[in-house]
């Protein structure tokens, strides 16, 4: 049970490590694009803003907001990332102590079969020096009787 309980929940760390490097790897190249798109567009910003007569000001400004949104979005992707990593770590943690838990277990259970083999064969002796005692009995007990009957026959043939 134990076991199974064990290789479920390493199927279950398995899994979430997985979905959690495949969330990463997304998460990284969605950083990376809007790293690279928000440098761009500061690069194009600067460029408009030395070129753009004060009639565009309002675009510029637009531009700004932009930027601020893709930063923003930056900043809440890796706020994700860390918390993914996060449950990760967790996850192996309770992962490894479930295997402690499983080995600690194979001890006692290795100890508790090894202590039931020396019980078994403990039985077995008692057992077999029980049947020594009712043999040895049985035969002193045959040995009475076969004595009582000759004394009663000698004693019988004294009287005759």
């Amino acid at each position: 049970m134990l076991v199974q309980t064990l290789e479920e929940l390493r199927q279950t760390l398995s899994r979430k490590e997985q979905q959690a490097v495949f969330r990463e790897d997304m998460l990284r190249r969605d950083i990376e694009d809007l790293q690279k798109r928000y440098q761009a567009s500061e690069r194009r910003c600067e460029e408009l803003i030395t070129q753009v007569p004060e009639s565009t000001r309002p675009l510029l400004r637009q531009i700004e907001a932009m930027q601020e949104t893709t930063s923003r979005r930056a900043e809440a992707w890796a706020a994700v990332e860390r918390s993914l990593n996060s449950r990760l770590q967790e996850a192996e943690a309770k992962a490894a102590a479930a295997e402690e838990r499983e080995r600690s277990l194979n001890d006692r259970l290795s100890q508790t079969l090894s202590r039931i083999n020396v019980l078994e064969a403990q039985v077995l002796h008692l057992w077999l020096m029980f049947v020594l005692s009712v043999e040895t009995f049985l035969a002193i007990s045959l040995t009475f009787v076969l004595l009582w009957f000759r004394f009663h026959v000698l004693e019988r043939n004294k009287h005759r």
